[in-house]
């Protein structure tokens, strides 16, 4: 299901504190939730996010903000939420539940071109993962949103393929540290 814009405006919007909307743009990428870039008159700008009922439960929600909150409280940048005029985590409307974060310019990649392309992205997540390694916080969401065991057997399995013993001698030392 496709929300409408005018959607959007009159029932969605009306739920936060923004005037000024000048611009609603579809976000075409990602795969899960139906994005939207909002443009003001004025710096900044927002993204509007109607999410899966699967993954818009209270307990996730509470765990985005504490997680977001977490990364800006370490420098670490990312999307800010922002709440409704009655203080929700989220808007109603269209059937869906409607996060608004503060919107982060940059570029996005959906895919890895380049060596260089990897290294920087690998940088970017190894950050991350030591700021959230900080974290003092118990997470809500009992939605399994990673199978680590799984990712590891299969990491474990290809290091022992002899399909892939010339890649894995050149990543051998971070897979093993990884294992």
């Amino acid at each position: 299901m496709k929300t409408k814009v005018s959607i959007i405006q009159e029932d969605i919007l009306s739920q936060y504190e923004l005037i000024h909307i000048n611009q609603i743009s579809t976000i075409s990428i990602g795969l899960i939730h139906q994005s939207f870039l909002l443009s003001l008159d004025e710096e900044p700008k927002y993204v509007l996010q109607g999410l899966h009922h699967q993954l818009s439960t209270d307990e996730i929600l509470e765990d985005y903000e504490r997680v977001t909150s977490h990364l800006a409280d370490h420098d670490y940048g990312g999307p800010q939420l922002v709440k409704t005029n009655d203080g929700s985590r989220v808007a109603q409307g269209d059937g869906l539940r409607w996060r608004l974060s503060t919107y982060v310019p940059g570029d996005t990649f959906t895919e890895v071109s380049s060596d260089h392309r990897a290294f920087i992205g690998g940088q970017g997540l190894a950050q991350f993962h030591r700021v959230m390694n900080r974290i003092d916080y118990t997470f809500k969401s009992q939605h399994p949103g990673h199978d680590t065991v799984g990712h590891l057997t299969r990491l474990i399995e290809a290091s022992e393929n002899p399909s892939y013993s010339a890649a894995w001698d050149e990543i051998s030392h971070r897979g093993t540290e990884i294992i």
